[in-house]
């Protein structure tokens, strides 16, 4: 088999469908194995999967086992070559699986493939990345540093603002909404770390791959539509906490053990946990 498709889904049952739908209808001349990971949804994820998509190989979890558990319980399981690892709230537009499925082919030391991301108005989301610093816990996307002085030289290098988004390009890490992984690769890394629950495991397996002398490649030639963070937004409040909590825990592996630098890093995530937090109380 060449290719599996994995998904994970927590109570995003109209997501889900639109995803699967767009899959069906742009890769169905490959005939790919699709596995859905439900997390213990609540929704009609379940039954929607069961009435429309009889064909989906469907595992149900006992409970929320996060994100990078859940893939790779799908990922395990998958009898693919290459296992495109995809979330449920996107939209595959026509020949972006065989694009990306016909590049990994003819570049065997690619172990990461990315698209480009669009929102549902066809403009940019950038999704690819250089490795944190320390620095980046005060340059990030997020930071003040970034939305008071978007030009600054910190958060133009980690956020890579000045590339050109319209041509193939070997990165550090791209976002985990859209990756199509080789199997030997992971197989090889032991796949993604479940210590992170949700978020920034997407920065830690591309740093394990290229560990290992496999490529990262940023591919725009294909295209998705993201509506960005729909199973985050049940929950918005502890889903900030968790992102924080990896950002540290990422530190903590990857980063040489500093004490002074170590609070320095601390101090800055939690500060902005703090003003996300007050961002979000303001607004409601």
């Amino acid at each position: 088999m060449k290719l599996s498709i994995v998904i994970v889904s927590y109570n995003v049952g109209n997501y889900l469908k639109n995803c699967l739908e767009s899959v069906n209808k742009t890769a169905k001349n490959l005939q790919p194995e699709i596995i859905v990971v439900d997390n213990n949804s609540s929704d009609n994820s379940l039954e929607i999967l069961e009435r429309e998509f009889p064909e989906v190989s469907v595992i149900k979890n006992s409970k929320n086992y996060g994100f990078a558990r859940g893939a790779n319980i799908g990922m395990r399981q998958a009898g693919g070559e290459f296992v495109l690892l995809l979330n449920p709230d996107t939209l595959v537009s026509e020949c972006t699986i065989t694009s990306l499925l016909e590049y990994m082919e003819s570049h065997p030391d690619v172990g990461i493939l990315g698209p480009q991301l669009q929102d549902p108005d066809g403009s940019l989301q950038h999704s690819c990345r250089s490795f944190p610093t320390w620095s980046v816990y005060f340059s990030n996307r997020q930071s003040l540093l970034n939305r008071f002085f978007p030009s600054n030289k910190w958060s133009n290098k980690y956020l890579l603002k000045q590339i050109d988004h319209k041509q193939i390009q070997e990165v550090d890490w791209i976002t985990g909404c859209c990756l199509l992984l080789r199997k030997k690769m992971l197989e090889e890394i032991d796949y993604l770390d479940e210590d992170f629950f949700m978020y920034i495991e997407d920065v830690d397996i591309a740093r394990r791959a290229e560990a290992k002398n496999w490529k990262v490649v940023y591919f725009p030639q294909a295209r998705l539509i993201h509506y960005k963070s729909k199973s985050v937004l049940q929950n918005r409040l502890g889903m900030l906490v968790e992102h924080h909590r990896s950002m540290y825990q990422y530190y903590l592996k990857h980063f040489p053990k500093n004490p002074v630098v170590r609070v320095l890093v601390f101090g800055g995530i939690f500060l902005r946990l703090g003003l996300s937090v007050l961002g979000i109380k303001l607004k409601s």
